[in-house]
């Protein structure tokens, strides 16, 4: 048996994440959007938490046969009430078979339906018997109606609001109220994005009246994967170590390592000007200048010494003799996330990770520092270029390759690879040989896929999963078609 299934859970069943924990995530979802909704839309609230509860009720696989049951019993009891003339059509009729426990909606209400369309028949043939056994059998077929239809424990449900211990704009009021006692806070404002960190613009006035803006980057628990600087204590570090290597940063100004004001320790910076372009899955079109001054900051990144991050978070991956057991280890790394030993079994993680393994360039590259996920969507940008880098927890030290294939990878259609490489160069980038930009296409494959599995076992395990968690365990397959492609291109420009 490989390695990969021997470490897999493959008991696991079903696919992950079930129908039941996707919709359990949208109605805590409903629940904290309806934190800041006005009475309209709190109405509107509870409406969807009502169809969502339906849903809920529906994923109760043994419920149809239950019912089924009931039914069926009913059925036996009402031909034995029904006058002689219409029991034959009664008798003859073909009965439904029995949902199984684990049948879906779809199957187990097509059986229970036949059985009420008989059950209307023989509250029908009955009508004329006014016996006391007569009713209290009508009553019981009314009654099971009820129980299908009627599950809901009061139809006047509200949802009710989730709230934390205090609100997040008061516990960063009392924050700069005791550390920060120059600003006066006024207002806030979540920032979209972030499947491991919770980012808040907030609006403050200094002592002089003007106004200043910060960015709060606090851990966002659960995470689904983890990095060398995943932690904030971690990110505040590197990102004050790059920018005293001149690369452009939103300025670290605290790191908040107690849990007392939000619940989890957090990052204050000022906000950079700029605006970021598209996501991690693409970029909307770019500006040259702006994608070449993306290039030059990213070699710019490359060149700082390793030797002023001895002492930083990332000091494992200096004892590689070479490159080639330095990408290896990231291999390894990725298929060792925490959450993959409860995902689902991948063939499409096996076929990536063993051909990363099998097929490391042996190229004599000195490694550099990397950020890893350098796309448009973590690189504010101004039109004469870049003001900020952000979202260093996933940086570690490696291959230079894995950072440009990315930049390429995420600027398709804005401007031209050898654009790219050119630039690259001319900043004072290593030269890169193209397969090793092939390969590091497959690696982030391998990303995407080590994710979205993690992301999914995550929602199917951790109440405290969130929409976005929800979203990516739902989309980690579009990228499948892909990987053959990939590996085959890799293995072109290799020969």
């Amino acid at each position: 048996m490989s390695q990969f299934v021997a470490a897999s859970d493959l008991s696991v069943a079903p696919i992950q994440p079930t129908s039941k924990r996707l919709l359990e995530v949208l109605r805590t979802t409903l629940a904290r959007l309806a934190t800041s909704a006005g009475p309209n839309e709190l109405r509107l609230f509870t409406s969807a938490d009502l169809v969502l509860q339906e849903l809920l009720l529906r994923e109760r696989s043994e419920f149809f046969a239950q019912i089924y049951d009931r039914a069926q019993t009913l059925i036996e009891r009402g031909c034995a009430l029904v006058p002689g003339a219409h029991t034959a059509p009664l008798n003859s009729r073909e009965p439904a078979a029995r949902p199984s426990e684990q049948a879906n909606y779809a199957a187990g209400s097509s059986s229970v339906h036949e059985l009420l369309a008989v059950l209307s028949e023989i509250v029908e043939s009955v009508r004329g018997n006014r016996t006391p056994e007569a009713s209290h059998y009508i009553a019981e077929v009314i009654e099971l109606e009820r129980a299908l239809h009627g599950r809901h424990p009061s139809q006047t449900h509200s949802i009710t609001p989730q709230s934390a211990a205090a609100p997040l704009d008061e516990s960063l009021r009392a924050y700069f109220s005791a550390r920060m006692k120059d600003f006066e806070f006024l207002s806030m404002r979540q920032l979209p994005g972030g499947y491991t960190k919770n980012t808040v613009l907030v609006h403050a006035r200094d002592r002089s009246g003007n106004d200043v803006y910060f960015v709060i980057r606090a851990e966002r628990p659960p995470s689904q994967l983890r990095f060398d600087a995943s932690d904030v204590r971690d990110e505040f570090q590197i990102i004050e170590l790059v920018e005293a290597a001149g690369i452009p940063v939103a300025h670290p100004i605290r790191l908040e390592e107690s849990r007392e004001f939000i619940g989890q320790p957090f990052i204050v910076t000022t906000r950079a000007a700029g605006r970021t372009y598209g996501a991690h899955t693409g970029a909307s079109e770019i500006p040259e200048a702006v994608v070449r001054s993306m290039v030059e900051t990213l070699a710019g990144i490359h060149r700082i010494a390793l030797g002023s991050l001895r002492s930083s978070p990332l000091t494992s991956w200096l004892q590689h003799d070479t490159l080639a057991e330095n990408t290896k280890e990231n291999v390894r790394r990725w298929r060792a996330q925490p959450w993959l030993p409860k995902a689902d079994a991948s063939p499409a993680l096996a076929r990536l990770a063993s051909w990363l393994m099998d097929n490391v360039s042996n190229e004599n590259i000195t490694p550099t520092l990397l950020h890893v996920d350098y796309g448009p969507h973590n690189i504010l940008a101004e039109a004469d270029g870049v003001t900020a880098v952000l979202d260093w927890e996933t940086c570690r030290i490696g291959d230079p390759a894995e950072d440009v294939a990315y930049l390429i990878q995420t600027t398709q259609g804005s401007v031209a690879r050898e654009d790219i490489l050119a630039w690259y160069h001319r900043a004072g980038g290593a030269p890169i040989s193209e397969y090793r930009l092939r390969y590091f296409d497959v690696f982030t494959l391998l990303k995407f896929t080590v994710g979205t599995l993690a992301m999914a076992a995550l929602v199917q395990a951790d109440a405290r999963a969130s929409i976005l968690h929800a979203e990516g365990a739902v989309l980690w397959w579009a990228h499948l078609p892909d990987i053959e492609t990939r590996i085959r291109h890799a293995e072109a420009a290799r020969r």
